[in-house]
């Protein structure tokens, strides 16, 4: 009698064994990375927040100031040229609406203006009526929107995403290819100054769509951003920059990332020569950066 108890119990527990095995064994391909097509229409929308202490030493009288910036946007971008890789190659956005404000000055993009998009020896490089975009738009679309040739390692070969992950599973990034994409934002750090980690969250859903949230964490010494003007011989560099973020990544491939946060932090030191004037200067600053994207149909 107490056999047949125990094999009624094994039978009923068996399969609630097998389904929590199967259920953690469960694994998901992320795809950070969305292949373009031409014709492709998206909505992006975007906040970008900076803020920034600095304490100037010019020839050696010290002045305090402050930066605080906002932009908030709303483009429909759309692909006009691909890779054969599937890279977004040329594009253009048309703006909804696009307002940046600086220490309580407020200026905007005319609603309907198209600015132009393409690829410059890796640079993605924004025009607006056939002039360069203005810096403040255009360092604001830099941290939401980026072009890219076939020759670039992609966002999942950096972070590990390109294989099938489980929930809850955590992994360490690729110290040599987050340096090399580093380097399209203009900033230089060596691989063994890299570290960081990637989690898969969980499930989650966005407007009915099942998607994947994915968050990572970076830390990065002893970087330098690279000078993108030769009016200047200042060199920037930070001791340790910590980044933060999050993504939800929808489960089919064909849509883009819904949803997306970033926060970047850390001290700079600013030195050398600008208009013949000797200058040094400590800085902190912290980049906040959140985005949308949906397709327009």
């Amino acid at each position: 009698m107490v056999r047949n108890y125990r094999l009624a119990i094994l039978c009923f527990a068996l399969p609630v064994i097998a389904g929590s095995v199967a259920a953690r064994a469960e694994t998901f391909a992320i795809k950070l990375s969305r292949s373009s097509v031409v014709g492709q229409r998206d909505l992006l929308s975007a906040s970008v927040q900076e803020d920034l202490v600095l304490a100037i030493t010019v020839e050696g009288r010290e002045i305090k100031h402050e930066d605080h910036s906002t932009c908030r946007f709303t483009v429909a971008q759309e692909i006009l040229q691909v890779s054969p890789k599937g890279n977004p190659l040329r594009a253009s956005l048309t703006v909804r609406s696009f307002t940046c404000e600086e220490n309580g000055v407020s200026t905007q993009l005319k609603v309907g203006d198209v600015i132009a998009a393409h690829l410059d020896a890796g640079d993605t490089v924004f025009e607006l009526r056939g002039a360069a975009l203005p810096s403040k738009f255009r360092a604001a679309l830099e941290t939401v929107f980026a072009l890219h040739s076939d020759d670039e390692s992609s966002e999942d070969e950096a972070y590990g995403t390109s294989q099938r992950r489980s929930l809850g599973e955590s992994w360490s990034v690729n110290p040599e290819l987050v340096a090399k994409r580093m380097m399209l934002r203009h900033l230089i750090v060596a691989p063994e100054d890299v570290s960081g980690s990637v989690t898969l969250v969980g499930r989650k859903s966005v407007a009915n769509r099942p998607c994947l949230e994915v968050r990572s964490t970076l830390e990065l010494r002893n970087a330098q951003f690279a000078s993108r003007t030769t009016s200047s011989d200042l060199k920037m560099r930070v001791p340790v920059l910590r980044y933060a973020g999050t993504k939800l990544v929808p489960l089919d491939p064909s849509l883009p990332l819904p949803e997306e946060t970033e926060r970047a932090e850390g001290p700079a030191a600013v030195t050398g020569m600008a208009d013949d004037v000797d200058i040094s200067a400590g800085a902190t600053f912290v980049v906040t950066v959140h985005s949308e994207r949906a397709p327009i149909r």
